[in-house]
């Protein structure tokens, strides 16, 4: 089972790697985060999704996850994924304020 929430900003403490990880990466991709309480300002486009209650996937759940991708295809195997979160950001629908 992979955990979506697993690098986030919600559900650990700021001591945390996991929600160290993840402050690093909205302050990256968002200019809002810890400036403003508008998340969503001046963003457009994927970059939406770059808001403190989003969460991903860790690098070595990652990793498990395209071995376990890799190893299907080269058996000729078919796979469904189900998750609680889309796991690409090309397949949502766009979102308005």
């Amino acid at each position: 089972v992979l955990d979506p929430y697993q690098v986030a900003a919600i559900g650990w403490g700021p001591e945390d790697s996991r929600f160290q990880e993840a402050e690093r990466i909205l302050k990256k991709n968002n200019p809002n985060y810890g400036v403003s309480d508008d998340w969503f300002k001046g963003m457009e486009g994927l970059n939406r999704r770059f808001v403190p209650y989003n969460g991903g996937l860790g690098a070595k759940q990652l990793q498990w996850f395209r071995e376990q991708l890799t190893a299907a295809r080269d058996a000729g195997d078919r796979v469904i994924v189900l998750s609680h979160v889309l796991l690409h950001p090309s397949r949502r629908e766009d979102v308005s304020d």
